[in-house]
């Protein structure tokens, strides 16, 4: 009875088999196909949005640290008015720190809201709550306004409270700010600072500046990905961070966006994500396709899937780890190569820090396609020039790093005379040779436990040190030494010093006499710079002599010593004697300054000294 229920047909029950099982597996490997593609994409767009993310915590810490810089830097200065006796003395010396930038001037501010600026040429609108906050916190502020109702021209301004009373401040206000300046800019990227209520306070491109980026969005974008604007909104009002996709313009994009530590601010970042869409809407076209062609499309899905996140990953990793001028590895790869070559050797390996001197030459005479063309023909140089072992990248403007094998130091200062010679091998064939000598700063790897970053500083100020000496080969080459920082560091204490110094009259005046070689009298004298500073003693002219003709302050030094001279003399013609002339050193930065005669002849005419009593070097 049993085996009466048996089909009798072996074959009727494969087909009913198959019939029942082959749509039961076309379904499974249906859901596992979409539920895979549903993951890959997901992983996708959270690779893209840490991404995103990541790229603009990372600009926005950078941009509160120069902030900071700004702020550290208007408190130095504030410390230096607090030393002057009068706001006029203040207001010139406010007025010297700008007088070089047209776009930035100064000024000073009271408690109950009145402001002094150095060039009266300069109405600005300035919150009095912004000042008033200022003071009373006691420490530096900074806030960007816009001078008139739909002005389209930001200013930046900071602003802090002169010790020790915090009843008066100074202003630093950049008319001209520039946020390109702080974060790279380009014809796909696109970086703005906003208001926590989406006004756009600086922008490097893409949205225009005083205007609401919201109003923007609803007019221009079509949200994307389940992007909301309102929860944009509501995120900006909180200071929360954030991702919001969208159509713009045709293209894809991606607004990553963060709060800045400043005046509740936030950075917004604006990167192309058209690869991302492109392959969501190919997997979901791929995802209809499998119900008709379930086994082909599963491996066609996969192999695109595969195919698409590779290129995802491909197109991730060249932004993170390639340089988009030369081709070469950026910053970031060069970081991690180093690291790793520096974990396995110790020793035997050099940091160099190479650039182009007078780069800028060329930009300014041939404009910056060839400027860019220079590069690249460095970096295909450098590519050639690297063995096995070594590495190198494109850092910043004409700033090239290498990673190279060291035995013996002259030994790496004749491989870098070659990569000069085989840089300039253009030259060869001009009636016009125009050679681009290289400097290079060289750190030598010696097993100290100083970091990348270490060596990179070293091997930048070695650099910067063999710039500065002339020289006529193609190649100028110096290693790093530790008299090179402990002379960065003198420099820097004299830089800080040096205003209060000439307040101070630390400076002093010291006779060299002229002796008539006829008779043996004393035909005049000329006027040596002494600087004693009260903790330090007597410091060397050539230690702050040199540093004074880099920074412009030996215009000042000038005028202040010729004075000394003219008082002197009037102090001796006072006390009834017939003293020889006194002869001036002027440095040559002088010759670069209008009126610089005029103001040495006023000088002279305010003590009443004889013209003849007075020479100029």
């Amino acid at each position: 009875m049993i085996l009466s229920h048996t089909p009798s047909n072996p074959d009727q029950f494969n087909r009913r088999f198959v019939r029942l099982f082959l749509p039961l597996v076309a379904l499974l490997i249906l859901i596992l196909c979409v539920s895979y593609t549903v993951r890959v994409l997901a992983l996708m767009r959270q690779e893209t949005q840490n991404y995103l993310q990541t790229t603009a915590a990372r600009m926005a810490s950078y941009i509160d640290l120069q902030i900071q810089k700004g702020q550290e830097n208007l408190l130095v200065a504030a410390d230096t008015c607090a030393a002057l006796s009068s706001p006029e003395q203040q207001l010139k010396y406010l007025d010297t720190l700008t007088r070089q930038t047209p776009s930035v001037y100064a000024g000073l501010f009271l408690e109950d809201g009145a402001v002094y600026l150095s060039q009266q040429n300069a109405p600005l609108s300035i919150a009095p709550g912004f000042l008033s906050g200022v003071l009373s916190s006691g420490k530096a502020g900074v806030t960007i306004v816009f001078p008139t109702s739909g002005a389209d021209s930001a200013v930046l301004i900071y602003a802090a409270p002169i010790a020790p009373d915090n009843r008066t401040g100074i202003l630093w206000i950049d008319t001209a700010p520039r946020l390109d300046r702080w974060v790279p800019a380009s014809n796909t990227i696109s970086a703005c600072i906003l208001s926590r209520d989406g006004t756009v306070l600086l922008s490097t491109g893409g949205f225009a500046e005083n205007t609401s980026l919201f109003a923007f969005l609803e007019a221009q974008s079509v949200p994307t990905l389940g992007s909301s604007s309102q929860r944009m909104h509501t995120q900006f009002s909180a200071g929360q961070s954030g991702v919001f996709y969208c159509d713009l313009s045709g293209k894809h994009v991606g607004l990553s966006y963060t709060p800045l530590s400043q005046d509740a601010w936030m950075f917004l970042l604006s990167l192309p994500t058209e690869n991302l869409s492109d392959t969501i809407a190919l997997a979901l076209l791929l995802g209809l396709a499998l119900a008709a062609f379930i086994f082909f499309v599963f491996l066609l899905l996969i192999f695109l899937l595969s195919r698409a996140q590779r290129q995802h990953t491909e197109n991730l990793r060249t932004f993170a780890f390639v340089d988009p001028l030369t081709g070469g590895d950026n910053s970031t790869s060069f970081s991690l190569k180093v690291q790793k070559l520096l974990d396995e050797h110790k020793t035997g390996l050099a940091l160099v820090s190479l650039d182009i001197r007078s780069f800028s030459l060329i930009n300014r005479a041939f404009g910056i396609q060839a400027g860019d063309d220079v590069l690249r023909h460095l970096h295909r140089c450098l590519t050639r020039f690297l063995e096995e072992g070594e590495v190198s990248a494109h850092i910043y403007v004409d700033r090239f790093d290498l990673l190279l094998h060291m035995e013996q130091p002259e030994g790496l200062r004749e491989r870098l005379f070659t990569l000069a010679r085989q840089f300039n091998e253009f030259n060869a064939n001009l009636s016009t040779p125009y050679f681009l000598p290289l400097t290079a700063g060289i750190c030598p790897v010696d097993g100290e436990t100083c970091t990348l970053a270490d060596l990179q500083d070293r091997a930048n100020l070695a650099r910067k040190e063999a710039k500065r000496r002339r020289s006529d080969q193609l190649c100028t080459c110096r290693f790093y030494s530790k008299e090179d920082h402990d002379r960065l560091q003198m420099e820097q204490s004299i830089y800080n010093r040096m205003e209060r110094a000439l307040a101070r009259e630390e400076f002093q005046i010291y006779l060299q006499p002229k002796v008539s070689p006829t008779d043996g009298s004393v035909a005049g004298a000329e006027a040596l710079v002494r600087w004693y500073d009260p903790e330090d003693g007597f410091i060397q002219p050539d230690a702050f002599i040199p540093s004074f003709e880099r920074n412009g302050f030996i215009v000042q030094l000038d005028q202040y010593m010729f004075e000394q001279s003219c008082r002197c003399l009037r102090r001796w013609l006072d006390a009834g004697y017939d003293p020889p002339p006194i002869s001036v050193n002027l440095s040559q930065a002088n010759l670069s300054r209008p009126h610089f005669i005029q103001r040495n002849k006023d000088i002279q005419t305010r003590w009443n000294v004889p013209p003849h009593l007075l020479e100029l070097e």
